[in-house]
């Protein structure tokens, strides 16, 4: 029994995630492309061999495969996993936030106010926000950059037909606050190698288009963010009290710096856990 031979592309398309094609099937049985997918790289052959199989009509069994990984698309598969490695950052941002949360780096104090018979509430911190979480952060935000300025290239790759593509130095994803500076003659000459339906696009998402105003567009946050951490000392991260109750229970007893167990866990916001602290 002679056995199929087919060449089968493979591409990358997400994580745990493949793309299959057989050039030489298409339109077999009216069929225009014929592509499949695989979700585990240990089945990758036989999920090959099961598509030009189902495409025949034949036992899997019959045929014979040559993979082939398509790279064309690496530069797409970059900046996707540039995006996949912000969650795993921002996933190291959580566990540093709440193993310093359970350190319970700040505590409530009541001392005595000058007026007689009143008190003060104080919130005193024991321990500052680590700096791990400002560096962790400026990552966060030159990895969804880089993945923009990268989307663009790719852009200016696939419309000029070159690699390099014309003007490539001056190429970056544009984040305008100003219509008229997108618009002007010179920054289309840098961006001279998209074309005019792919400069278009760019137009419609910038940040002078948002309503109310630009600071709804999330564009225009990651590049001040971005440029702020990059010419700067870094952000200075802080926690955030949304919403406070205090009350009292009798008998009640003052004293200087008291600092009582809390009654029930504190919500804690950013990143968000319901975490053990001090009040009263």
């Amino acid at each position: 029994m002679s056995a199929h031979h087919y060449r089968v592309d493979v591409r990358s398309d997400g994580p745990n995630h493949y793309l299959l094609r057989v050039p030489e099937l298409d339109g077999t049985d009216c069929i225009a492309e014929v592509v499949g997918q695989c979700e585990n790289l240990d089945d990758l052959e036989y999920d090959a061999e099961s598509l030009v199989a189902v495409v025949l009509d034949v036992s899997p069994d019959e045929v014979e495969v040559e993979i082939h990984w398509d790279t064309s698309f690496r530069a797409v598969e970059v900046c996707r996993d540039r995006v996949e490695r912000t969650a795993e950052i921002r996933s190291q941002m959580v566990d540093i936030w709440n193993e310093y949360i359970d350190r319970v780096p700040r505590r409530f104090a009541v001392i005595p106010a000058e007026a007689p018979n009143t008190w003060t509430l104080v919130l005193r911190t024991l321990e500052p926000m680590p700096t791990r979480l400002s560096t962790l952060f400026g990552e966060w935000l030159y990895e969804l950059r880089a993945a923009l300025d990268g989307i663009l290239y790719h852009l200016a790759v696939q419309d000029s037909g070159q690699n390099p593509p014309p003007a490539e130095r001056s190429l970056m994803f544009p984040i305008f606050l100003d219509p008229a500076r997108f618009d002007d003659q010179n920054h289309r000459g840098r961006l001279q190698a998209v074309s005019d339906t792919t400069f278009d696009l760019l137009r419609h998402v910038q940040p002078f288009n948002a309503q109310p105003d630009h600071l709804s567009n999330v564009l225009w946050w990651l590049e001040e963010l971005a440029r702020i951490d990059r010419h700067r000392y870094g952000h200075a991260l802080a926690p955030q009290i949304n919403r406070v109750r205090v009350g009292i229970r009798p008998p009640l007893i003052m004293a200087r710096d008291f600092m009582p167990e809390p009654f029930q866990p504190v919500p804690v916001d950013g990143p968000s856990r319901t975490c053990p602290c001090s009040s009263s």
